[in-house]
């Protein structure tokens, strides 16, 4: 048995537990217990404490992109209120020559093209077995001309572009803030080009009633002093205020409920003075069978004798009802005989939906509601 300062030099948990397998005596055990103990408590305190610097170092890791998230957007806040300053809204920088715009692109092009070389030449490294001389140099031969027919057709439309058109570009800055910026080619009396930049920030507010109001369309500017501000005030109100007699009419759209209404409105007038029928919802007030009954008897008046028809007799009815609306209406029969016999209360879901059939089928029938036979 090793002495206690040995003891206390073992940080082998696998090595205690050999020696405390092996020892009988019970003081023995009890000290090799007691080191256990203690190099678990070691460990643990070490595990808390990497666990601590490691939740540390992420709050202040999530500190330091709060902070710059909050500096940036401080940064965006003082440039929209630089913009603001302008009254237009419109920055002109300073003009750009048109040989150096065509230069610029001109430089973009052989960067593109050289790092498709370097691109291409790696490949081929990678392939030392091959002959260069074989399939590789010709598809390298290839790509190169292919490269460059690619950079003459760009500089081809830029020249085009920077001579003949407007190039122009818009940017959503925010949810209420869009940047534009416009290429322009200018031609002076001595023949020489140029090309004017223009950056045009447009910032829409929302007004009351949802409204927005901004600097949105391009055109002519809009009139100073007094005219200005009145033509902007009748702008205004009519964008804020509703002309029945001039705007457009707008399809009718009902919520559930109305439809809901409307259709059980319109089974109350069909099926009218019917005897022993009396709807008010989609439910109950069809569980003998007579209100499909009443419904298609009003349609189909001939088809049998609704005054010989008895309300307990239900499967008999919903039986009638639902061939008779099959075979002279051509309404399908959604709804199972036997699943409405086993509901004392039907599924209002069901039977609106079958009713509906009814509906689409006669809605153009213009009859007034029949007097039920006697």
């Amino acid at each position: 048995m090793p002495s206690t300062a040995e003891l206390n030099a073992i940080d082998d948990e696998q090595q205690l537990q050999k020696l405390l397998d092996a020892q009988d005596d019970f003081d023995e055990r009890k000290k090799i217990r007691a080191r256990l103990r203690e190099i678990k408590e070691k460990k643990r305190q070490q595990r808390d404490k990497e666990l601590n610097d490691r939740l540390s170092r992420i709050e202040d890791e999530a500190k330091r992109k709060l902070k710059m998230a909050d500096e940036e957007k401080k940064q965006r806040l003082e440039r929209f209120a630089e913009m603001a300053k302008t009254p237009t809204h419109v920055r002109e920088s300073t003009r750009v020559s048109a040989s150096d715009y065509i230069k610029q692109k001109h430089e973009e092009a052989d960067r593109h093209k050289q790092k498709t070389l370097d691109m291409y030449q790696e490949e081929a490294k990678k392939h030392p077995h091959i002959d260069s001389g074989s399939a590789v140099e010709q598809r390298t031969r290839e790509r190169i001309q292919r490269a460059d027919e690619e950079k003459e057709k760009k500089l081809e439309k830029f020249k085009e572009m920077a001579e003949d058109h407007a190039f122009e570009q818009t940017m959503s800055l925010d949810d209420n803030t869009t940047m534009t910026t416009l290429l322009k080619s200018t031609r002076s009396d001595d023949g020489s080009s140029s090309i004017i930049k223009q950056t045009k920030v447009v910032t829409t507010n929302t007004g009351p009633g949802g409204t927005q109001f901004g600097n949105i369309k391009r055109g002519k500017a809009p009139p100073s002093g007094a005219r200005g501000a009145m033509a902007a005030f009748k702008k205004m109100d009519n964008a804020t205020s509703p002309n029945f007699l001039s705007a457009p009419k707008k399809p009718l759209q009902r919520s559930p409920s109305a439809i809901k209404q409307m259709l059980l409105s319109w089974c109350q007038a069909m099926t009218k003075g019917y005897e022993g029928v009396n709807v008010t919802n989609f439910s109950s007030s069809w569980s003998d069978g007579l209100a499909f009954c009443a419904l298609i008897h009003h349609f189909c008046p001939d088809a049998f004798d609704f005054s010989k028809l008895n309300p307990k007799n239900r499967r008999g009815n919903f039986t009638l009802a639902f061939e008779t609306a099959e075979k002279k209406a051509d309404i399908s029969p959604l709804l199972e005989v036997d699943d409405m016999v086993r509901m004392k209360t039907p599924d209002w879901k069901c039977v609106f939906c079958y009713v509906q059939s009814f509906y689409r089928r006669f809605r153009e029938d213009a009859t007034p509601p029949t007097t039920p036979e006697q």
